[in-house]
């Protein structure tokens, strides 16, 4: 494990972080860490099962490769100036319970989200865009979903309302 939160480092993180074969937790969460994020690599790293990123001032795009590890199940980024798209979020990806990337500068459509277990999703505040309905409907499973604050997102109509509730009741 790697625990290093909440100690004002400011840094850029070395990539050495993220290269042993064993890691399961990378908290690094609270301090004021900069630049881009590491490239992860899944087959180096295949234990890890939580990522804690949030509240420091990462920038740039998301690699798919951050939500392609086996065993992850937590994942925040919230609080960072993270750019870019989104990628398609969970692919295959039956472990992970909670993806949080709140208070971002994430930009484009909202990813196609398809999980098996993922109970909170947060994506609020950023600058996403897209229909409210078909996300929602994708994701009608989990018990948390946040995409406040995305200005370009369009609303639900009365008939998107309907199809939300007959896809929530048969669940």
């Amino acid at each position: 494990e790697i625990i290093l939160h909440s100690n004002n480092f400011e840094s850029v993180v070395p990539e050495a972080y993220f290269r042993p074969y064993t890691l399961k937790t990378i908290s690094l969460h609270s301090n004021r860490l900069y630049g881009e994020l590491p490239t992860f690599e899944p087959a180096l790293n295949s234990s890890i099962s939580a990522i804690y990123l949030h509240n420091n001032r990462f920038s740039g795009s998301l690699s798919p490769n951050l939500l392609r590890f086996p065993y992850l199940q937590m994942i925040t980024l919230d609080n960072n100036q993270l750019s870019g798209p989104l990628p398609i979020l969970i692919q295959g990806q039956q472990s992970l319970h909670m993806l949080s990337a709140s208070n971002n500068n994430f930009t484009g459509e909202l990813p196609g989200i398809y999980y098996g277990t993922v109970d909170s999703i947060d994506l609020s505040n950023n600058n996403l865009s897209g229909s409210i309905a078909s996300y929602l409907s994708m994701n009608s499973d989990a018990g948390y979903i946040s995409v406040l604050g995305n200005l370009k997102m369009r609303a639900l109509s009365s008939g998107e309302i309907g199809l939300l509730w007959d896809v929530s009741r048969s669940n």
